[in-house]
Formats: structure tokens, C-alpha cells, sequence
């Protein structure tokens, strides 16, 4: 063999060589930085348990480095498209906490595991005590409802069940299968929907895709190739006793606050894409109802003492009414609102926009039935430019102050306070809102707002997004960080 011949083998041989250890360098640097994606972990459906307690979800979703230190098998990996990450494992905590954020407590654990692909769930468990029992379906805090008094929750399923437990994780028992259960103003009984679905039975003997002739005559004559049938139900608050309170729900369904009662419309279509509709008050012990009006739907003072709701003619889209609880003594408020308007917390005054106009917002006291003062939000001046971000308002708190998606607003002084989180910046609410019971403290979901100045315009970064606790003084703080 030539000198030449062995320089080039003895470079040939030195690069085979390093090659694994330079992709076996490169792949346990990436290890090492995507550590932390190891675990993925979220907060969801925050609820009141009380007003000074919050339950919510906690999703930890372990997963897999599908990539690991082998340099081999990464490249087969690359070549087959497998994923970077696959999950193995995810648990569901179901858990309490105080809102200062002390005293936080797993009271539920349930878990699904997968097969080693990361594809197909292979078991699900409920964790107690260090054990995983086998379990039929998952349980989430979805549509969960609470009754104080009682130290109750109920839950909906995954699967389409009801179950109701003590606050603290005890007595878990499955009592209905039906979705979105809501305790009654007393806590003895549970109102829920139940949704049946059937093949349509002149679907029979068709196939399943547009290739069968049957099937494609019955899709273009408009028939459903599914039917759904949908019923409002009510049972005692142990699952004893169910009995059906109506057929076909409709998507709106207000419950009177102090009364086993709730508020509920019914369709009458009269041509293609027209309808009239009826308003009507179910008690649902006695299944007596009372016909209120002819619109869809309504908006219920806390006290329960009235309604709002709006009407049209030819000249006025939106014509804003208020009445008795009963439909009774109903008074014009006025002919161009936008929605039922919101209650205060007191049930004593409403405050509504008028159709077009933006921003500006009427308020009407229940008590002298008369207008006594309209209010244009003050826009943000940081804000100008921003022309996405406008002010609205979300809802009343106590003491004649208002909430909305940039500050609080006290409708006496006209002063404008920002919804401060420590001294680092302010809190933007870009999401959901979940009231406490007495409507002094409200959950958003939010970011932290830092304001900057960049190029001579102020300007803004967002960061720590998650779920914060507001309060009727304008006090916020993180309670859960996504």
C-alpha cells in the first residue's frame, strides 16, 4: 500500500469515527436544552367552590424523546418522520386552593397512560393513596357545578355521566348519564341535559359513504344520517328521582337565582330562515309553566325580582324592555339597546349600549325607572394606535365600579384605576370570567401587560399568561400560570 493510499484510509477511518461521537454530542445537547419539555403542564376550567375557594384542573402530560442518544436510531427516526416527543402518560388532578393562593390540594387523581408509541390510550386509572385502580372513564371538571352549603360538586365525564362528590374527593358516585348538571337555589336537586343519538332509520340498508346510491338520495333530499334528541331532566341531588322537565333545550337557558325555576324559549320556524319564538317560566317541581313573552331569551336579575329582554318592530332592531319576574308590568327602557344589558350586583340598576354606539353605555335605576347617566369609557391613552384594543366593559362590581378589559372604572367619580399586578406592570384580559358568588372577585384569564418605550412610541410586551384573581379594589395577582 502506497503512503499516499494510507494517509487517505488513516483520514477516512479517524472521520467514521468521530462521526458517532458528533452526532452523539449533538443529540445529548438537545437532550440536555429540551429537558423541561419532558413535562407539559396546564391549568384549566377554574370554578367557585365558595367565595373564598376555587377549584380547578391540572393536566401534567409526561412525555417521551423519541430522538434519545443513539445517533443510529435518530436517523431512522428522521427518515420514518417519527415526532420529537410522544406522550406516555397524562394525569388529570382535580384541586382546590384558597385565593390567596395557599392551601392547595389535590382531591381527585386520575390518570391515562399510552403504549409506548405515544398513539393509543392502553389504561386509565384513578390514583389513591399511591394505587392505580382501573377506572371506565376519565373524569374532568368540565361543566362542574358547586353547592356550598353542602360541600357538594357535580361533574360531567368524558363519556357523557354525571357524578357527584363531597368537596373533599369522598363519597364519588356516578348518578346520571346526561351532561351540564346545575344544583337548584336549595341544593336538592340537579337539572341536566341528556343527549340520545340514533341512525336515522331511513338510513337503512344504505351504506355509509356518497358511493351508495341510497346514501347520496337521502344526504341531497337533506336527511340527517344522525338524530339527536335532546331533553332537560331533573333528579334529586343524590341521582333518585329523575323525571324529563322538557324536550328539545334550547341552546339559552336561564335559571331563576332563588327559585327552582328556570326561563326557557321554544321555536316555532315559520319559513326558511325565519322563526318566532316564545319565552316561557318552568317551575320544575311542579312542571307548571307561565308564558312570559314572544322573544328567545332573557337576562335575569341576581335577586330574581325581574327580567330584561329585547324585541324588534320594522323601525327598531333592538328595543330593550324590563318586566317582572312573571312577564308582568313591563316597561320600555329603550328602542335601540344592544342585548339585555347587565345587572349590578344589588339587582337595582342596568346598564346597556345602544346599537352603533361603541363604548358609551346608558344606565338605568330600577327604582325611579328613569335613565340618570350615560358613560363613554375613557379609551387607555397608552393604548392609542392600538386600534384592536378597545375598552369594554365586563361586568359590574360592588360599589357602583365597573370592570373592564383594561381597568376599573368607578361610575361616581368617573376615575380609572389599573388592574395592577405588584408594581411589575398591569393585567390584560383577553379571555374567560368566572364570578365568585357574591361578585366581589372575579378569575381571568389574562397576561401581564409591561409597558416599554420603543422608538419613541410606548409600546407593550405580554408575558405570564395564565389565570389571575381581580378584586372590587383593583388588587390582581397570578393564581395559575400556564
Amino acid at each position: 500500500m502506497s503512503k499516499r493510499t494510507k494517509i487517505i484510509s488513516g483520514i477516512v477511518a479517524t472521520l467514521l469515527i468521530m462521526f458517532p461521537f458528533s452526532l452523539y454530542a449533538e443529540a445529548k445537547g438537545k437532550y440536555e436544552r429540551d429537558k423541561s419539555r419532558y413535562y407539559v403542564t396546564h391549568y384549566k376550567d377554574p370554578t367557585w367552590l365558595n367565595n373564598e375557594e376555587i377549584l380547578f384542573l391540572k393536566t401534567v402530560t409526561h412525555r417521551k424523546f423519541n430522538y434519545g442518544l443513539n445517533p443510529f436510531t435518530n436517523i431512522i427516526n428522521n427518515w420514518a418522520n417519527t415526532p420529537e416527543y410522544s406522550a406516555i402518560r397524562t394525569d388529570y388532578y382535580i384541586c382546590s386552593m384558597k385565593t390567596d393562593g395557599t392551601d392547595e390540594r389535590i382531591i381527585k387523581q386520575f390518570a391515562r397512560i399510552y403504549d409506548r408509541h405515544g398513539i393509543k390510550a392502553v389504561k386509565e386509572v384513578m390514583v389513591e393513596d399511591g394505587k392505580e385502580i382501573p377506572v371506565e372513564e376519565i373524569i374532568y371538571l368540565s361543566n362542574t357545578n358547586c353547592f356550598p352549603k353542602k360541600d357538594l360538586i357535580s361533574l360531567s365525564s368524558e363519556k357523557g355521566n354525571i357524578y357527584i362528590m363531597k368537596k373533599d374527593g369522598s363519597n364519588l358516585e356516578k348518578i346520571a348519564k346526561g351532561v351540564s348538571p346545575h344544583f337548584s337555589p336549595d341544593g336538592s336537586k340537579i337539572l341536566y341535559k341528556v343527549f340520545i343519538q340514533y341512525r336515522n332509520p331511513k338510513y337503512e340498508g344504505a351504506g355509509e359513504t356518497w358511493q351508495d346510491p341510497k346514501y347520496r338520495q337521502l344526504q341531497e333530499a337533506g336527511e340527517p344520517h344522525w338524530i339527536t334528541e335532546r331533553s332537560l331532566w331533573v333528579m334529586n341531588s343524590d341521582g333518585t328521582n329523575k323525571y324529563k322537565v322538557i324536550d328539545n333545550p334550547p341552546g339559552v337557558i336561564r335559571y331563576h337565582p332563588t327559585e327552582n325555576k328556570i326561563y326557557y324559549s321554544t321555536e316555532n320556524i315559520i319559513e326558511k330562515g325565519e322563526s318566532e319564538y316564545t319565552l316561557w317560566l318552568i317551575d320544575t317541581d311542579t312542571l307548571e309553566r307561565t308564558k312570559i313573552t314572544d322573544v328567545s331569551q332573557c337576562n335575569v336579575s341576581p335577586d330574581g325580582k325581574r327580567i330584561t329582554y329585547t324585541t324588534r318592530d320594522k323601525s327598531h332592531p333592538f328595543i330593550l324592555w324590563i318586566a317582572n319576574a312573571d312577564g308582568t308590568n313591563k316597561k320600555k327602557i329603550s328602542e335601540d339597546s344592544w342585548g339585555e344589558g347587565l345587572w349590578n350586583p344589588e339587582g337595582d340598576k342596568l346598564t346597556f349600549n345602544l346599537y352603533g354606539k361603541r363604548n358609551t353605555y346608558y344606565i338605568y335605576n330600577v327604582e325611579t325607572d328613569k335613565i340618570e347617566s350615560h358613560v363613554k369609557l375613557p379609551r387607555d391613552e397608552r393604548l392609542k394606535g392600538y386600534l384592536s384594543v378597545g375598552t369594554s366593559l365586563i361586568g359590574w362590581l360592588p360599589k357602583n365600579k365597573w370592570l373592564t378589559n383594561n381597568y376599573i372604572y368607578d361610575v361616581n367619580s368617573g376615575e380609572k384605576t389599573s388592574i395592577k399586578i405588584k408594581e411589575e406592570g398591569d393585567l390584560k384580559i383577553g379571555g374567560e370570567c368566572f364570578w365568585s358568588p357574591d361578585h366581589r372577585k372575579v378569575i381571568v384569564e389574562g397576561s401581564k401587560r409591561i409597558w416599554k418605550e420603543k422608538e419613541g412610541k410606548i409600546t407593550y410586551d405580554c408575558k405570564d399568561s395564565g389565570w389571575y384573581l381581580v378584586e372590587e379594589d383593583g388588587a390582581c395577582k397570578l393564581l395559575l400560570r400556564e
